[in-house]
């Protein structure tokens, strides 16, 4: 009679392990984060975004424009339940002076006004939900955008 009580025991705790991955929002992704591909900042070659970054006819003020790549190849759609979160720091480096631009369910930001005093800006992204950070690219620090130069985009993911 032990032995069968164990057996079941061992059953069901198998069972209830057979499902965790289905509980987790979706299987893992090649990315650098768990859960559904939309969750990933992350694009072919290394690229996980598409910056934009140009000067106005009013010094000190810029237009900027930034689309994430979401998933292994860069072309996963935003999802409805994460916030993407760009952030602008427009001098140096310190993360705590970042200007937050979030969007539900959308991974695209058109002409955003930044006010700065040269023409250097560094920025990264989160996605998240209730507060929980699933990704951040790149990684570590920022990317350094100067305004009205080319190749924008490269190492974000």
């Amino acid at each position: 009679m032990r032995k069968i009580g164990l057996s079941l025991a061992t059953l069901a705790l198998a069972g209830v392990a057979a499902t965790v991955p289905a509980l987790s929002n979706g299987a893992p992704s090649p990315g650098d984060t768990n859960g559904p591909p939309c969750r990933d900042i992350n694009g072919p070659n290394g690229i996980g975004g598409q910056f934009n970054y140009t000067s106005t006819s009013t010094p000190g003020t810029y237009n900027l424009s930034a689309q994430l790549l979401l998933g292994p190849d860069g072309t996963t759609a935003p999802c409805k339940n994460v916030t993407y979160t760009l952030y602008v720091i427009t001098n140096g480096a310190d993360e705590s002076t970042a200007q937050k631009f979030p969007l539900d369910g959308s991974a695209q930001w058109l002409n955003l006004q930044i006010t700065d005093s040269d023409t250097d800006i560094c920025v990264f992204a989160t996605t998240s939900h209730n507060n929980q950070v699933f990704d951040r690219a790149p990684d570590t620090v920022c990317l350094q955008l100067t305004a009205d130069t080319t190749g924008a985009g490269g190492g974000f993911h």
